[in-house]
C-alpha cells in the first residue's frame, strides 16, 4: 500500500536514503548522473525540508550513522552535509569518481565504490583502498558485524573483504553479467545482487570466523 508520495523533483531520481533517527528521507541524482540536487523531506508527513545542491553531479547517497548526509560527486569528492540544517560539514577527496555509498552502523566509516576498480573506506578522510576488481566497482555494502564489507562491479564478481587487514576473503564468481547493486540481510547470513541481465542472485555468507574463498 502506498503511504504517501514525496513530490518536488523535476527529474527521475536514482538514490534514496533514510536518516538514522527515522525523521527524514533524502533522494537525489538521476539515471544519467547529470544533476547535483538532493531533496530532503520529513518522513512522517512528506513535507519538503530543503534541497542540497552539490557542486557536481550526484553519484551516490547515504545517511551516516551520526545523522548526516554523505553524497559522492562526479568531481572526485565525497561531501558530508548536516542532517540538521544542510550545512556542508566536510569535503573528502578521493582518487577517482566514487558511486554508491554504504555506512557502518554505529561507526563513522563509509565505504564507496570507485570507477577505477577499487573500493574505498573513508573516515572523514581517505582511510583505505581495496584493490582486486578488474572493472568499475558499482556496489558496496557493510556486513552487520562491521568488520567486513562486500563490493561488486562490472567485472561480474562480488568480493568479501576484511576491513582491518584489507584481505580479500572471498570471491563470488562467475556471475556472467555485470552486477548493479547488492544488499545484505539484517542477520548477515545472506547477500543478494541484481545483474544487467535481469537476474536476482542470493548467496549464503560465511560466519565471520568461517571466511573462505568461493570460486
Amino acid at each position: 500500500e502506498l503511504v504517501r508520495p514525496f513530490p518536488g523533483s523535476g527529474t527521475a531520481l536514482r538514490f534514496v536514503a533514510v536518516r538514522s533517527d527515522g525523521m527524514q528521507v533524502a533522494s537525489g541524482g538521476d539515471p544519467l548522473f547529470s544533476q547535483p540536487n538532493v531533496l530532503i523531506w520529513n518522513l512522517a508527513d512528506g513535507t519538503a525540508v530543503r534541497t542540497l545542491t552539490a557542486p557536481a553531479a550526484v553519484m551516490g547517497l547515504a545517511a551516516t550513522s551520526d545523522g548526516h548526509w554523505a553524497i559522492s560527486c562526479a568531481d572526485k569528492k565525497v561531501r558530508l552535509y548536516s542532517g540538521e540544517d544542510g550545512t556542508l560539514l566536510e569535503e573528502i577527496n578521493t582518487p577517482a569518481v566514487t558511486g554508491e555509498i554504504a555506512v557502518a552502523a554505529g561507526l563513522p566509516l563509509v565505504v564507496t565504490a570507485g570507477s577505477d576498480n577499487n573500493g574505498y573506506i573513508l573516515n572523514r578522510s581517505l582511510k583505505s583502498v581495496f584493490k582486486g576488481h578488474t572493472g568499475s566497482v558499482t556496489a558496496v555494502q557493510w556486513a552487520p558485524d562491521g568488520n567486513r564489507f562486500l563490493s561488486a562491479g562490472i567485472d561480474q564478481t562480488m568480493k568479501l573483504w576484511n576491513v582491518a587487514s584489507g584481505k580479500e576473503l572471498a570471491t563470488y564468481a562467475p556471475v556472467n553479467s555485470p552486477i548493479n547493486s547488492l544488499a545484505v540481510t539484517g542477520d548477515g547470513k545472506r547477500v543478494a545482487v541484481t545483474t544487467d541481465d535481469k537476474r536476482l542472485l542470493v548467496w549464503d555468507l560465511p560466519a565471520e570466523d568461517g571466511d573462505a574463498a568461493v570460486q
